[in-house]
């Protein structure tokens, strides 16, 4: 998906290069490889190109024939030898099989018009400025599958396929459309085609013109999806036969490269496709590749990387990709690994390729309260403390800032999934607590390093995105004061055994403090969390699988306070 922008003042005032510029480069995560633009006195046109196909190698945005008529577009145009050939008959002999698709939409234009629609398939979303008629022309595919945007100011015209980018404009405010979020709200979309969230911005509906002049807007509906009567065949192979010729002819029009991509699941769209684009592209040329990547799901993903493995080696597609809802962590190191030594091709990747798991203690009253403070006694005289124990056996998302932490982040884990060949991971993080202050829990994050020099993160403190940081609360609030320690240790055990409470008693000695571990001049606090995948707690007051925290189950978590010395007891475990 490329970006296209635009600016058009019909009052004759000059389009400010350095906005126009600005708003180019800010679609530079739409179209990386190169952004350009071009401007005549009034009407100013921008674009951020993405190369996707062959005829695209060479292609330069905005475009032009005759340098009074030019085009932005964001478009992949579809049944382009059809389109050609009537192209042709209408004068443009010399029209090359390799025409960018831009250059496809202007000959249209020039030929039929406004009508140029109808003789269009594809998904796109264009604009042409008509020096000559002083007027803006737009379109948007049938299904609307492009996306576009614009905000009409007075005498001020600003578009864009990203709505991010139009309001980066200076005119543009931020107000918002209260009809809109009304519909978001009571039916999580909003009904209007024609409107968004923001009230300075419009869009274009799927299978609409919109035409701009001095005299103002002309919107168009040009195509309604049509219902016919049902098709009837004598035979029930020719139903087959009909859909295989459909699925060839829309798989074929997408193949515009030898090398093509395709995410494939373990359902039967993805291997069908694949099936197909192979079958095509064989047919075509020897030399051609496909190319498969995979998706691990939590929850889901042994039968999607089975089945989509199976149909990557009956086809002979290398699956050069696996990825993973972030982080990868949570989908269960096995699954990882097996995934990786069974389907990955040589030289393929892992996405993400790295997680770096880190752990911080947190001072988070609000949250605490909010999480534990329902469960005491209700305002009823309903005695609600059962809960309690689900309560503080679970994890809450969460965002923290970073004066939240008192206790240092540190590095819990950081596993190499290209590498990575062990499951069960032990690992021990210790504190020495420095100032004065009342803990609520801990709190889990993850850096990602997605692929070279593309990383994530959802510390605390970082950018709003999608994934929240993991708190787990303890059962009391402690009071720490400089000198004390706090130990966290982690155990996944990935074997499946189940947890019994005599379990939980007779643990390893290497999983119990010691003496030595515990300073005698100071208090010690320790925190336990055993995780397993497969087994949840079996204590009284636990709920066996209630909690996911990084994808796993905390089994099970203890805090001890001892004054001054530490000394075991069957009562602390």
């Amino acid at each position: 998906m490329s970006g296209i922008v635009g600016i058009v003042h019909f009052d004759g005032a000059p389009v400010d290069r350095q906005v126009l510029g600005r708003l180019t480069a800010f679609m530079a995560f739409r179209g990386p490889d190169s952004q350009e633009i071009w401007i005549d006195g009034h009407a100013g046109l921008g674009h951020a190109s993405l190369k996707t196909t062959e005829e695209s190698e060479h292609e330069r945005q905005p475009f032009t024939l005759d340098g009074r008529i030019w085009i932005v577009a964001d478009a992949r145009v579809d049944a382009r030898r059809e389109l050609i050939a009537k192209l042709k008959t209408k004068g443009h002999e010399n029209l090359s099989p390799n025409a960018t698709d831009a250059e496809l939409i202007l000959l249209a234009y020039l030929v039929w018009g406004e009508d140029c629609v109808e003789h269009l398939l594809g998904d796109f979303a264009f604009a042409i400025w008509d020096g000559p008629q002083q007027r803006l022309f737009c379109a948007r595919d049938h299904l609307g599958v492009k996306p576009f945007f614009y905000a009409h100011l007075g005498q001020k015209l600003v578009f864009s396929s990203s709505l991010d980018c139009i309001r980066q404009h200076p005119a543009v405010s931020d107000r918002l459309n209260d009809l809109a979020i009304a519909d978001f709200l009571l039916f999580d979309l909003n009904q209007d085609l024609a409107t968004t969230s923001f009230a300075d911005i419009q869009r274009i509906p799927p299978a609409h013109t919109a035409t701009w002049s001095s005299s103002g807007l002309q919107l168009l509906r040009y195509w309604t999806l049509p219902i016919d009567e049902p098709l009837y065949f004598r035979n029930t192979d020719d139903y087959v036969d009909r859909f295989n010729e459909l699925l060839d002819q829309a798989v074929d029009d997408r193949l515009r490269t030898k090398k093509v991509g395709v995410m494939m699941s373990g359902g039967l769209d993805s291997p069908t496709l694949a099936a197909t684009a192979w079958r095509i592209l064989r047919g075509r040329s020897a030399d051609c590749e496909v190319l498969a990547s995979t998706t691990l799901i939590d929850g889901f993903d042994r039968n999607e990387r089975y089945y989509a493995g199976l149909v990557a080696e009956r086809l002979g597609i290398p699956i050069r990709n696996i990825r993973g809802v972030l982080p990868f962590f949570g989908h269960g190191l096995g699954s990882v690994i097996d995934a990786r030594e069974r389907f990955l091709a040589p030289g393929g990747r892992m996405i993400p390729r790295c997680d770096t798991v880190w752990i911080a203690g947190v001072h988070a009253p609000e949250l605490y309260q909010e999480r534990l403070g329902p469960w005491g006694r209700s305002p009823y005289d309903f005695d609600m403390s059962a809960a309690h124990s689900r309560a503080i056996n679970s994890i809450d998302q969460c965002w923290l800032a970073t004066d939240q932490l008192f206790l240092e982040p540190r590095c819990l884990a950081t596993l190499d999934y290209m590498t990575l060949k062990q499951t069960d991971l032990d690992a021990t993080v210790s504190w020495t607590v420095d100032h004065a202050c009342q803990g609520h829990g801990i709190v889990l994050w993850f850096d990602s390093v997605l692929a070279e020099g593309v990383t994530f993160t959802n510390r605390p403190g970082a950018p709003r995105l999608i994934y929240r940081q993991e708190f787990f609360p303890w059962p009391i609030p402690l009071e720490v004061c400089p000198g004390d320690t706090v130990t966290v240790q982690f155990l996944h055990d990935s074997s499946g055994t189940t947890m019994s409470g005599a379990g939980i008693r007779s643990l390893p000695a290497r999983t119990r403090p010691t003496a030595a571990s515990c300073p005698f001049a100071s208090q010690t606090f320790l925190v336990l969390i055993f995780l397993s995948r497969n087994c949840g707690p079996r204590l009284p007051g636990f709920n066996r699988g209630s909690t996911k925290m990084a994808g796993f189950n905390a089994a099970f978590c203890r805090l001890w306070k001892e004054p001054r010395r530490w000394k075991p007891s069957p009562r602390s475990w």
